[in-house]
């Protein structure tokens, strides 16, 4: 009897922790391609990844950028890129990548996450899924469900296929030679 309570007790202690998940909901090394930069403050950091995500092609969405993330707009990839073509359920799809570099500090270092995410159009399939088929005629969507009053554009799904850890360590690799090439200039000129 005691044991069973026991049992009961730490099941829901148990429980309670695995449902609890996790706070903070920020990048990780699990998500993201990390590097550390000592001594650097994280907004020159920040604009130096800006800077680096620029020279890769991207644009940067002010929108979604924030005081220690800058977000780009998606870049559409050509069918012969050199971007991963992991998990693409459709030969010859459309696919884009968008980027984010986020910044934290803490103990006198920068760490800089940069993720870029491919991204698969995929609008034809969500529709297929998205359709419910009761055992009635009568649809069982409402008008606000259609795509009456909108765009292709804003009709269109595009699902996360894959990341490019490629340029995710190009892009952070650029930003350290950039802090490199800041502090040769920043030296002083040895006596001749």
């Amino acid at each position: 009897m005691i044991h069973t309570k026991l049992a009961w007790i730490a099941a829901a202690c148990l429980m309670g922790l695995a449902s609890s998940g996790c706070a903070t909901g920020g990048p990780s090394a699990l998500t993201a391609t990390v590097h550390r930069f000592p001594g650097v403050e994280s907004s020159v950091v920040l604009d130096l990844a800006a800077l680096a995500l620029a020279e890769h092609g991207f644009e940067i969405d002010r929108q979604r950028s924030s005081a220690d993330t800058v977000a780009t707009y998606p870049m559409e990839l050509s069918p012969h890129s050199d971007a991963p073509a992991v998990g693409s359920a459709f030969r010859g799809a459309r696919r884009r990548s968008v980027a984010t570099a986020h910044v934290r500090r803490s103990a006198g270092t920068a760490t800089a996450y940069c993720r870029v995410e491919i991204q698969e159009r995929s609008t034809d399939a969500a529709r297929f899924h998205a359709a419910e088929h009761g055992l009635t005629d009568v649809p069982s969507d409402t008008p606000i469900d259609r795509e009456g009053a909108t765009t292709e554009e804003q009709n269109t799904v595009w699902r996360v296929v894959g990341r490019d850890k490629r340029r995710e360590r190009a892009i952070l690799e650029m930003i350290a030679a950039f802090l490199m090439s800041e502090a040769e200039n920043d030296a002083p000129a040895s006596p001749p």
